[in-house]
């Protein structure tokens, strides 16, 4: 059964079930105005239009196999739609400054800049401008409600994070409380993010806010891993 995701007054909320969806409709706990969003879905939809389309959606669920479709921007211009496979082939390969990317895939409000990627940038390999970030152990507990949800930290900077393996539905432009747990940043660091894009396994975080001295530990651990790899390099050439 898809699960839906409600933006109210620019605020996330869910997963529901359909039925959920209605039921908190008619009795008024969200706008009319409200738009609906799920993974069968591009873009968030208003309301109106995703009860119309409801029946449609359900059996388009049903038979969903296709992987999730980007689309980049460069220079003023779109290109798209592609499986992630092509997108990075062509990151790889492409001869201007990949850091000038915007990107976009399904549930996205919004383009984003390549620097919000992480795991993107490094199959692709992009060498970061904005944000430096390095590979990091540990967990994420994302908070919702009275149910608190675990995945595994994949990367950091000071802007964001990277998480794969989590075992519930997260939707695109949804704010959360979360918890970033890593021995090799002092233990434990809360940081209130909004979720920035799902890729399959993969989910992206911005951090909304982030006090100075967690951001002076991320700064100073993402310098340290990257000089790492840098002499790890030299050895190896």
């Amino acid at each position: 059964m898809p699960q839906w995701f409600v933006c109210d007054n620019e605020i996330v909320k869910g997963p529901f079930t359909e039925d959920q969806v209605v039921q908190m409709m008619n009795n008024g706990l969200f706008h009319p105005d409200s738009t609906v969003w799920g993974k069968i879905l591009d873009t968030w939809k208003p309301y109106t239009w995703w009860k119309s389309n409801l029946s449609d959606l359900k059996t388009k669920a049903e038979h969903a196999k296709d992987p999730a479709q980007w689309h980049y921007a460069l220079d003023g211009e779109t290109f798209g739609p592609m499986q992630r496979k092509a997108l990075v082939n062509i990151i790889k390969n492409m001869k201007g400054d990949a850091n000038d990317v915007l990107l976009w895939t399904q549930g996205m409000n919004q383009w984003a800049p390549i620097y919000e990627f992480h795991d993107l940038m490094d199959e692709a390999g992009v060498n970061r401008r904005q944000f430096p970030r390095a590979h990091c152990e540990g967990k994420i507990v994302i908070q919702q409600g009275n149910q608190y949800i675990v995945g595994d930290l994949n990367s950091i900077s000071e802007g964001g994070c990277g998480a794969k393996n989590f075992n519930f539905d997260l939707a695109p432009g949804m704010v959360v409380k979360a918890e970033v747990i890593c021995k090799a940043l002092g233990g434990s660091m809360h940081v209130p993010s909004q979720v920035r894009y799902i890729d399959e396994n993969t989910v992206g975080f911005k951090f909304i806010s982030i006090n100075r001295e967690a951001q002076s530990l991320i700064i100073s651990y993402v310098k340290e891993k990257n000089l790492e790899t840098i002499e790890q390099l030299r050895k190896v050439g």
